[in-house]
């Protein structure tokens, strides 16, 4: 439990796709999953970012293959790269699992879908003050070379293409940005 990668249980069987928005208490509904469902729950964030380099290569390929995948064959490769991302854990979190719900339940159809929610100003003061910091411009140029987190510029790239995939919307503006 906690703030780093979780590990895989063999023979976990998923049941929760945490589909709240990033600020939203993920870290805490992850650590509640964990204890509830007594075993590791996937936080994509994490894993994208700094987890084993096979499940930051499959999450990159998955968020660049799930906006175009229109073939039989493109849909169950991404189906299979979210389920070996899955295997051994009893659920997900954060993104970019969240923003690949339909996706996922499609994998996992007896999951049952949780939105976490957050007071929606307090959410975006939150929000704001993370991407201040994880959009700057020099931000890419100083983590490249970093060892485990160097494909942070190219994960959050694929983050806001997949924003504006599944939403219709470039980047997060204000409290109300999701609103339908």
């Amino acid at each position: 439990m906690g703030q780093g990668p979780a590990k895989s249980v063999r023979g976990a069987k998923f049941r929760v796709i945490g589909a709240g928005m990033t600020r939203t208490d993920t870290k805490s509904f992850r650590e509640a999953l964990e204890i509830l469902l007594d075993g590791p729950v996937h936080d994509g964030a994490t894993e994208g970012v700094s987890g084993p380099w096979r499940h930051r290569k499959e999450w990159l390929e998955a968020m660049e293959l799930a906006p175009r995948a229109r073939t039989i064959s493109e849909q169950k490769r991404l189906d299979w790269l979210l389920a070996d991302l899955h295997e051994g854990y009893v659920g997900t979190t954060d993104i970019p699992g969240l923003r690949l719900a339909p996706e996922l339940l499609r994998v996992f159809p007896d999951a049952i879908v949780i939105a976490t929610k957050r007071e929606p100003e307090s959410w975006w003061k939150s929000q704001r003050f993370i991407d201040s910091y994880a959009q700057t411009w020099w931000l890419s140029y100083f983590l490249a070379p970093v060892p485990r987190i160097g494909v942070y510029p190219v994960f959050m790239k694929l983050r806001r293409r997949l924003l504006m995939w599944r939403f219709g919307i470039d980047e997060l503006t204000g409290p109300g940005s999701l609103k339908a």
